[in-house]
């Protein structure tokens, strides 16, 4: 019986941690803020100034991360931004998005995400 027993039991192995690489590639030297899942899980917000922004982090599912969001702001005055972003989960892009960004006629902003832990 006690063999039995043993055999159903299963241990859950947590999932690995990953590394998530944020990405943003314009077309046109631009002042942004940016916001994007951060290891814990939580929001993490910073600006930038330039054309190509990049962020990389670990993160693992015991540490409350479930989904890497990344929200792009144009800050610019009188800017358009062409280009695109994206997301990727251990080197391998996860989810992307082409970039069109007018602060002439108000499109400022987007958000988008990846699944990595379900």
């Amino acid at each position: 019986m006690l063999v039995a027993l043993s055999a159903c039991s299963k241990k859950s192995t947590p999932a690995p941690d990953v590394t998530i690489t944020y990405h943003i590639n314009g077309s046109t030297e631009a002042s942004y803020y940016i916001g994007y899942t951060g290891p814990d899980g939580k929001p993490v917000n910073t600006t930038f100034t330039g054309i190509n922004w990049s962020k990389t982090i670990t993160a693992n599912q015991a540490g409350g991360f479930t989904n890497a969001v990344l929200s792009i702001v144009l800050t610019s005055q009188s800017t358009v931004v062409m280009g695109n972003a994206d997301i990727s989960v251990n080197d391998k892009i996860s989810s992307q998005v082409p970039i069109t960004l007018d602060s002439n006629n108000g499109s400022t902003d987007l958000t988008f995400y990846a699944a990595v832990f379900k």
